[in-house]
C-alpha cells in the first residue's frame, strides 16, 4: 500500500469518526428531550387522573351544575389547558 493510499484512508477514517461523533451527540440529545417529555407526559397524567377523581368525587348532578366558571377555568388552567382546548 502506498503513502497516497494510506493517508487517503486515514483522512476517510477520521471523517467518519467526526461523522460518528456527530450522531452520538444527536442521539444523546433526542434521548434526553425524550425523557423530559416523558416526564412531561407522566405530569399530565397525574394531573388527568386527579382531576377526574375530583370530578367524579362531586357525586351530584346539582354539585357538577353548580361549579362556578371561576372554578372550572382554575381546573384547566392547573391541567395546562386554554379554554378552546390548547394545551399551554
Amino acid at each position: 500500500m502506498s503513502k497516497r493510499e494510506l493517508e487517503k484512508i486515514q483522512r476517510e477514517l477520521t471523517s467518519i469518526k467526526g461523522e460518528l461523533d456527530r450522531l452520538s451527540q444527536q442521539y444523546e440529545a433526542a434521548i434526553s428531550e425524550k425523557r423530559g417529555l416523558q416526564e412531561e407526559a407522566d405530569i399530565m397524567e397525574r394531573r388527568l387522573v386527579a382531576a377526574s377523581k375530583l370530578i367524579s368525587g362531586l357525586g351530584s348532578e346539582k354539585i357538577r351544575q353548580g361549579l362556578s366558571l371561576q372554578l372550572v377555568y382554575t381546573l384547566f388552567h392547573g391541567l395546562g389547558i386554554r379554554v378552546g382546548g390548547r394545551m399551554t
